[in-house]
């Protein structure tokens, strides 16, 4: 009986990135968000659709809480502890870390709290 490996999953997502490509024909986002929790038989991963051009639910979240916490715009590029990144949204889901930032390198996603985004902008 085979288990599951790291680059099998590797594989398998990169295939199920590729099949989902064929959506965006029909004015569709589609990509796997987060990481892949597997056992030795089976794999889940959590999907997010978009339509084309559409905001996500945390950049919503980001513009309705921007002007009461007086910060920049959604996408403005900022720099701190030697790397750029991008303002993504809100994840009102956070208790402390509110704020979603995108590395430009690597296109990681971060989240920083409120005041110490504020002290770095």
């Amino acid at each position: 009986m085979s288990k599951f490996t790291d680059a099998e999953l590797n594989e398998a997502r990169a295939m199920i990135n590729e099949a989902l490509e064929s959506l965006k024909a029909k004015g569709l986002v589609v990509r796997i968000r987060g990481g892949i929790v597997y056992t030795d038989n089976t794999f889940t991963c959590k999907l997010e659709a978009n339509r084309e051009g559409g905001l996500t639910r945390e950049q919503e979240q980001y513009d309705v809480h921007r002007s009461y916490h007086q910060l920049p715009k959604r996408g403005t590029e900022v720099h701190f502890e030697s790397k750029h990144f991008v303002i993504y949204g809100w994840n009102s889901r956070a208790r402390k870390n509110k704020i979603l930032l995108d590395e430009l390198k690597t296109n990681k996603r971060y989240h920083i709290s409120i005041p110490h985004f504020k002290c770095v902008v």
